[in-house]
C-alpha cells in the first residue's frame, strides 16, 4: 500500500525498509517491486540487520532483478563478503562515518556507492571533502542525514546539487519529517521526490 501511494504522488525513486526474517523481507520485497515497476530505482536498506549468511540468501533470491541493496549487514567486511557473490549495486550507509572508511571500501570492494551525512562527518565542510574523496574514489553517493529540520534539508538539497550527474544516486530531505518547522513555503517537490 505504502508502494502505491509513492507511486500516485509520482515518486520514481524509493527505498524499502527491511530487516526481518528472510524469507519475509524476500517476499515483502517482490511484493513491492511488482507495484514499483518501471521505478528509476529501487533501493534495498536492511540497516545492517542480516547476519552474513542471511544477506547472501537474500542477495541470491534477488540476484536477478534492478535493484540495489544499502547496508546488508552491520560491518564493511561482511558486506564486502556478500557484494562478492552478487551482481547488484551496493550502497554503505552505517559503515561509513570518516574519511578512512572511504578508502577502505574502495580497498575490501564492499560498495558501488557511499551514504553521506553531515551529522556523521560533523558539519558541510568534512561531508564536502567526503564527497571530494568518493568521486575521487568513484563512488556514486546517496545524501541524507538521520535527523534535522528546514535548515538541514536546505543545505542537503544545495549540497546534493554539487554532486554531478551520474553520481547521485539519492536524496532525502528528512526534516520534511520534522512536526516543528520554520520554512512555512516549501514548494511541492517535482513528482513527489527529493528535490534532487
Amino acid at each position: 500500500a505504502a508502494c502505491e501511494r509513492a507511486r500516485e504522488a509520482g515518486y520514481r525513486r524509493i527505498q524499502l525498509k527491511v530487516g526481518s526474517d528472510v524469507l519475509t523481507d524476500i517476499a515483502r520485497i517482490e511484493t513491492c517491486l511488482v507495484v514499483l515497476d518501471g521505478f528509476e530505482r529501487v533501493i534495498v536498506d536492511a540497516n545492517g540487520f542480516w547476519s552474513q549468511h542471511d544477506a547472501a540468501r537474500v542477495v541470491a533470491a534477488l540476484d536477478g532483478r534492478d535493484i540495489f541493496f544499502e547496508q546488508p549487514c552491520a560491518t564493511m567486511e561482511q558486506c564486502a563478503a556478500v557484494r562478492r557473490r552478487s551482481r547488484r549495486p551496493f550502497i554503505l550507509d552505517e559503515s561509513i562515518e570518516e574519511m578512512d572508511d572511504l578508502l577502505r571500501a574502495r580497498q575490501t570492494d564492499a560498495a558501488d556507492a557511499v551514504m553521506l551525512k553531515f551529522s556523521r562527518f560533523g558539519g558541510i565542510t568534512p561531508v564536502r571533502r567526503a564527497r571530494d574523496l568518493a568521486m575521487q574514489l568513484g563512488f556514486a553517493m546517496t545524501v541524507e542525514d538521520s535527523a534535522g529540520g528546514d535548515i538541514a534539508s536546505a543545505a542537503m538539497a544545495q549540497f546534493g546539487a554539487t554532486i554531478p550527474d551520474g553520481l547521485l544516486i539519492n536524496g532525502s530531505l528528512i526534516g520534511r519529517m520534522v512536526e516543528e518547522r520554520i520554512a512555512t513555503d516549501w514548494s511541492p517537490l517535482d513528482g513527489g521526490g527529493s528535490g534532487f
